[in-house]
């Protein structure tokens, strides 16, 4: 038996998120624990706060504990070109097991490998897509836009 769902559309607006709740919601009636893993995060979270609504609602569910994730953020200071801002990209883990959730970012460090740090925070089936950029070129432009805004520029 497999151990992974992943839930794909070839165009947006099909009722992924849904189906994804309802999978998730029959998941956690079968198995043990349930992870929620998205590694492209919505483009109108901005409308919303800042927050995935989508990402929101599924890890709200009582059966996940652990959600797998990809991030990037960029700091916006005033009229400081994208080149030259401070950014910090990469997969990301957050447990809802503690209050408030733990977020651990697969950094390499001094003493630990990137590829290693992936390992020691990704299960196996997750590793091959933490590892691989997971923002296409539509997306990065359109946060470059965004981050330019912000910047005023």
């Amino acid at each position: 038996m497999g151990s992974s769902v992943y839930i794909a559309s070839v165009e947006g607006s099909t009722g992924k998120s849904t189906v994804a709740l309802g999978v998730l919601q029959q998941l956690s009636r079968r198995v043990e624990r349930v992870a929620v893993f998205r590694p492209i995060v919505r483009p109108d979270t901005a409308m919303h706060g800042g927050r995935d609504y989508v990402l929101d609602l599924l890890t709200a569910h009582e059966a996940v504990q652990t959600a797998y994730g990809f991030h990037l953020c960029g700091v916006a200071e005033p009229n400081r070109p994208w080149d030259w801002a401070v950014k910090l990209v990469g997969p990301v883990v957050v447990s809802m097991a503690t209050d408030p959730p733990t977020v651990q970012v697969a950094e390499a460090t001094n003493e630990v490998s990137f590829t290693d740090r992936v390992g020691q925070l990704f299960p196996e089936r997750y590793q091959q897509e933490a590892r691989q950029e997971s923002l296409g070129e539509q997306r990065m432009t359109e946060l470059r836009e965004r981050y330019d805004q912000a910047a005023g520029l």
